[in-house]
């Protein structure tokens, strides 16, 4: 009887170990899911900040021209 209470309490913390391994998985698992979710809003403000700087670049370059013209 000892024996089988030994042997029961050694598979339940496996099994406890095995259940901890998974959710630590799961939980990674959750954190790439959830900065995958985020990538295309991130892409999108990258995008956009480009896309205004080289409207400013552009601006400025334009500006310049007509200074350099204008001596």
């Amino acid at each position: 009887m000892e024996n089988e209470l030994a042997e029961i309490k050694k598979l339940l913390q496996a099994d406890a170990e095995t259940n901890s391994e998974f959710i630590t998985q799961v939980t990674a698992l959750n954190k790439n899911v959830e900065l995958l979710a985020n990538t295309p809003a991130q892409f999108s403000q990258v995008n956009k900040s480009q896309k205004e700087k080289e409207s400013k670049e552009d601006k400025l370059s334009a500006f310049a021209k007509i200074l350099g013209t204008a001596k």
